[in-house]
């Protein structure tokens, strides 16, 4: 059973905000600037106080399906207990195993994984449940390989990936590092 987790919406939007300060900064040295914590607290007043986030660990099993059976069934339960995202481990649908992950990647070049991101991204859609999963994910467009989070949205909609910077010694066989920080929204 996932454990639920409340957060404040106003240190969520305040993160994001000045995330997104920090890389696109526009504001002319001249203009007086409005305190990101007073815009993040406007912006939240309406919202509900707390986002519930779902902290979901499960067990590796030998094949992608088993481990996507899985993942739906913490996804079922985490939106059941009234949580708003779910968040899986590192390698979620594969296995954290670099034997496991190059089978499923040899499967049309990683289609065994996008179907069941497919999968996953259906049942976000119907328990209207966000989700950050962890996933290899082979990019067509350069050949390579990251080991991702992928964000899915409440509406089934990849909002995005996040390729993990920093490689370690069990990812660098499988897995290029990715390039920069970004952030999603839900």
């Amino acid at each position: 059973v996932p454990q639920l987790i409340m957060v404040p919406r106003a240190s969520l939007t305040l993160a994001r905000r000045i995330l997104a300060r920090c890389a696109t900064s526009t504001t002319p040295p001249n203009k007086p600037r409005t305190s990101p914590f007073r815009r993040a607290h406007t912006a939240t007043r309406s919202a509900k106080p707390t986002l519930v986030v779902a902290a979901s660990q499960i067990q590796p099993h030998a094949t992608v399906q088993e481990n996507v059976n899985a993942i739906l069934t913490q996804m079922k339960d985490a939106a059941r207990q009234g949580a708003e995202v779910i968040v899986l481990p590192e390698a979620a649908i594969t296995g954290y195993d670099e034997g496991a992950i190059l089978r499923a990647m040899a499967e049309g070049d990683g289609e065994t994984v996008r179907e069941a991101e497919a999968v996953i991204a259906e049942a976000c859609r119907t328990h209207k449940l966000a989700a950050i999963v962890g996933t290899p994910y082979y990019d067509e467009t350069t050949g390579a390989v990251y080991n991702s989070a992928t964000v899915i949205g409440p509406d089934g909609r990849v909002a995005g990936r996040q390729h993990k910077l920093q490689l370690v010694s069990t990812d660098v066989g499988w897995s290029r590092p990715g390039s920069k920080i970004q952030v999603f929204n839900l």
